[in-house]
């Protein structure tokens, strides 16, 4: 979360929300996921929706568990179906105040990214 909003009282568990679904993309989620451990925002829950079928995306989350928060699921295939799986992990807010979004597992975001759009959307 920017700076500024923590500044305003807005101090958010998890400001920006990020689903994510993946089909097994391994060195393209790997890349995502560490450019997400770099932003200099805080309050940051990553929920990856694998639908993979296998066990390497769960093993790629649970490295990177220590240093975001990160949840992991798994889903039937399909772009709707993953992004319904993961929209159910967000964090109910009682102060309405968040930033979902879905990104693709072959994105990646600049260190200050998630830090601009919490200005922006201020």
């Amino acid at each position: 979360m920017s700076e500024d909003l923590r500044a305003a009282g807005h101090e958010l568990r998890s400001a920006f929300q990020l689903v994510v679904t993946t089909v097994g993309r391994l060195p393209e989620l790997e890349r995502l996921l560490a450019s997400i451990r770099s932003q200099t925002a805080t309050g940051i829950h990553v929920v990856v929706v694998d639908q993979s079928g296998g066990d390497e995306v769960e093993a790629l989350c649970s490295r990177y568990e220590p240093e975001l928060t990160l949840t992991h699921v798994r889903s039937e295939a399909g772009a709707s179906s993953g992004r319904n799986a993961g929209i159910r992990q967000i964090e109910a807010r009682p102060d309405g105040h968040r930033i979902v979004a879905f990104p693709d597992d072959d994105c990646w975001y600049s260190p200050t990214l998630l830090a601009d759009v919490g200005r922006l959307l201020q």
